[in-house]
């Protein structure tokens, strides 16, 4: 979803400046003539259309990447513990001289860091 917004931002941008971009007059080729062709009230409106929908985009986007952060923080999170905890099982299973030959803080560091 993340993915997809910045070509929809893309087009989104296009189309603001198409509809700022309007030429104010039109040649007629039958009459030989440049008519008035600059309508100011479509323009403000199609660009204030076009413009609240690149602030919604901004909004969806935020709360997107958001909570896909969020997500991943809390995945590794969870993983972090469950390999703690799966360390801490293998240390408590070990041989007493397996224990005895290390250091209660060599062990609490060795669970800490990795």
């Amino acid at each position: 979803f993340v993915g997809a917004m910045m070509p929809v931002f893309g087009r989104l941008f296009a189309a603001t400046i198409n509809d700022l971009n309007q030429a104010p007059a039109k040649f007629s080729p039958s009459l030989d003539e440049w008519f008035p062709s600059y309508n100011a009230r479509a323009t403000a409106d199609a660009s204030t259309r076009t413009c609240l929908l690149i602030e919604a985009l901004g909004v969806l986007m935020f709360l997107a990447v958001l909570l896909s952060h969020w997500g991943l923080s809390k995945a590794g999170e969870q993983l972090v513990c469950r390999l703690r905890v799966c360390g801490f099982k293998a240390m408590l299973q070990q041989d007493m001289s397996w224990l005895e030959s290390r250091s209660v803080g060599g062990l609490a560091e060795q669970l800490a860091c990795d």
